[in-house]
């Protein structure tokens, strides 16, 4: 717990102190640029991209044989979001949070719906590769970068920074298992080892080649929506934003919001989507004014819906929470 709240002070000391740099009134001055009803579109498009990932646990769903309500799949991805959101390192406390609440609720085994988890994995990390290294290699070979060496610099920078920190987290994750005897270091191996291939079979077995093709093109669509709605935010400033340099750097900005830095890359996701917005041509101030807007959109309004979502699983009728939590029972 401690730890959390020390990170949750680096994440916002991060971003109040790329605020500072920016400058408060600058980023002010931009932002009163956005309508209410521009700030709408932008909630209403992350809402879309909510039910599409839900619509995709539906689908899984449907073809496994099992029968769940909508409102439940999409009370259960906000929860298990809730728990990406708020915690360093979160994807995998996130996942694991999924699985576990839709094995109450459905009664489903665990290796069932981890062979769903694997598959919706696949069809929505697949695309995300693709976007990614197409945006990239596009970036390198398309892109005029060349013209400005402090250009240049800065974004070597940025990528050089993001690879160590990526080297390092890794080197500090598995230090345990790179210097300990395998024997002791990963305890029940045979028996993850049983586990993961039993999801792996099941899931190969789960959808057709034509079902796998719709799902992949359903993430494309979710995925796309994420630069898009960068993108529109800086037509909302009045900011002259390319539809590319939002597409990097969303997707740059989204990988450092990986990193154990922060809870849901708050700072980090700000500092490097502004950083490439430099790159794009705009100012600081005005590409941190783009990152706060899309994060109230991205961020902060998932994660009161999510809080919500985990409220009311916490005192609902479902069989989730411990029985003296529920409504229900407050009045027996």
């Amino acid at each position: 717990m401690r730890q959390k709240a020390v990170l949750w002070v680096v994440g916002a000391a991060i971003l109040v102190g790329g605020i500072l740099i920016a400058g408060w009134a600058e980023i002010v001055e931009t932002a009163q640029m956005l309508a209410w009803y521009e700030l709408l579109i932008l909630l209403g498009l992350q809402i879309i991209t909510i039910a599409g990932l839900a619509y995709q646990w539906g689908y899984l769903f449907k073809r496994s044989g099992k029968s769940i309500r909508y409102r439940d799949i999409a009370i259960v991805n906000l929860a298990s979001g809730f728990v990406e959101s708020v915690t360093p390192s979160s994807k995998l406390g996130g996942e694991a949070a999924k699985v576990y609440l839709f094995h109450q609720i459905t009664n489903t085994a665990y290796h069932r719906l981890s062979a769903l988890l694997l598959v919706q994995k696949f069809v929505s990390l697949g695309p995300l590769f693709v976007i990614c290294v197409v945006s990239t290699l596009f970036f390198v070979n398309y892109a005029d970068v060349t013209v400005q060496l402090e250009t240049n610099v800065v974004l070597g920078l940025i990528l050089a920074t993001i690879i160590v920190l990526l080297i390092g987290y890794l080197l500090i994750r598995f230090r345990d298992r790179l210097l300990v005897d395998k024997e002791y270091s990963i305890p029940h191996i045979d028996e993850a080892q049983r586990f993961l291939q039993s999801s792996i079979r099941n899931a190969r077995s789960l959808l057709t080649y034509s079902e796998q093709a719709w799902m992949l093109s359903v993430s494309t669509g979710v995925w796309a929506l994420y630069p898009f709605k960068v993108y529109l935010a800086a037509q909302f400033l009045s900011l002259e934003l390319s539809l590319f340099i939002a597409v990097v750097g969303t997707f740059l900005a989204y990988g450092v919001s990986l990193l154990p830095v922060s809870p849901g890359g708050l700072g980090t996701f700000e500092a490097t989507l502004a950083s490439v917005c430099v790159i794009g041509g705009l100012t600081f101030s005005e590409g941190m004014a783009v990152a706060l807007v899309t994060r109230v959109a991205t961020f902060w309004f998932p994660l009161a819906l999510s809080a919500g979502a985990t409220v009311w699983l916490f005192v609902s009728d479902e069989q989730i929470s411990p029985e003296e939590t529920r409504v229900d029972s407050w009045f027996q």
